[in-house]
């Protein structure tokens, strides 16, 4: 099997910001909404290829709803988010990074499928529409996640 290369452009970098202890609610509560956004909107799509040309193909949207039920994932966003007390954009892309490249590391066919399916080119594009640049300013509390490679 091909090993997994990360190919990183501007667009990736995500603003990163310390965040008080007391905005750790808020901050995961944008995180379950953004979950729930993602979810949705992946069956949307999943449901529109199926309906234009198969649910055979539409199977791949399968990967990604993984990605967005994945309570290892979202329990160390979660815990890091609670430690490092900085934005949960930055916090996610880090785990998900960390999680894919540890996924890639092992020597199992099936797990490093999921690390190219669900790692760095799924979970980690996930951020909020605009971020990609340090010098942004903090995301308003209607901020929502993109799932960009979708």
């Amino acid at each position: 099997m091909a090993k997994i290369h990360v190919v990183r452009d501007d667009l990736d970098d995500v603003a990163r910001y310390r965040i008080a202890p007391s905005q750790v609610p808020d901050e995961i509560g944008r995180f379950e909404t953004a979950l729930i956004q993602t979810r949705m909107q992946i069956l949307e799509m999943q449901q529109r290829i199926a309906e234009s040309i198969g649910a055979k193909d539409a199977a791949i949207f399968d990967a990604h709803l993984l990605v967005v039920e994945d309570r290892t994932l979202i329990d160390e966003v979660l815990r890091k988010l609670e430690t490092d007390l900085c934005n949960v954009e930055w916090v996610f892309q880090e785990v998900a990074t960390r999680y894919a490249e540890t996924l890639n590391k092992i020597d199992d066919p099936y797990l490093r499928a999921r690390a190219g399916h669900s790692g760095r080119d799924k979970a980690s594009d996930s951020q909020p529409a605009g971020q990609g640049s340090q010098d942004i300013p903090r995301p308003e509390r209607s901020s929502t996640f993109l799932l960009r490679t979708i």
